[in-house]
């Protein structure tokens, strides 16, 4: 669990990685790495802009520091979500930024073990992987089935294939946006 200092920081090095890489001028220097956070974790970072998804991309297996995922994470989100152009600069600062920090999942048996709002889903089958975060189900109001389905679709496989053949697991997630904590909007 991280507090809210951390919590600010995280956004903050997530908003300034995107302002960089988009070429968002006249920025102060970056944030420091923050030495007292957690070891790194699985991430992702997603972009909204009133309130509609404008990117989406983490990190499963963590390699390196928190704050280097994070800004990871954020510039891909930005530029390298397969369904949304490129951020352009003078969008960045009407976006929100959210980033999810992950625990680890764990095997279920099937849709009776989840609970919808509080935990994500990943389908796996051979190399395919598909993943759906808490806030999903509960954005959606999608019955556990339903999330299943979607992250099967999202895997390459067929709506219903997590019924066979398929490895479920469900996680939670550490999840705050700067909707949530007063984090720095400039860029």
């Amino acid at each position: 669990m991280v507090d809210d200092r951390h919590r600010k920081h995280l956004l903050s090095v997530a908003r300034d990685a995107i302002a960089r890489h988009t070429g968002v001028s006249s920025l102060p220097p970056p944030p420091a790495p923050d030495p007292d956070l957690p070891p790194g974790r699985s991430v992702f970072v997603t972009l909204s802009t009133g309130g509609r998804l404008r990117g989406c991309v983490g990190h499963l297996e963590p390699r390196g520091s928190l704050d280097e995922i994070v800004a990871s994470c954020a510039v891909a989100a930005a530029t390298a979500d397969p369904r949304f152009p490129p951020l352009e600069p003078a969008e960045l600062a009407h976006v929100t930024i959210e980033i999810s920090l992950l625990n680890p999942p764990i095997p279920v048996a099937g849709p009776e073990d989840i609970v919808v709002g509080t935990h994500g889903i990943i389908v796996r089958k051979g190399a395919r992987r598909g993943l759906l975060l808490p806030q999903v189900g509960a954005e959606y109001r999608w019955p556990a089935e339903t999330l299943l389905d979607q992250a099967a679709l999202k895997a390459g496989l067929p709506q219903e294939g997590w019924r066979a053949g398929t490895s479920l697991e469900v996680f939670t997630a550490e999840v705050f946006s700067e909707a949530d904590v007063a984090a720095p909007r400039g860029a």
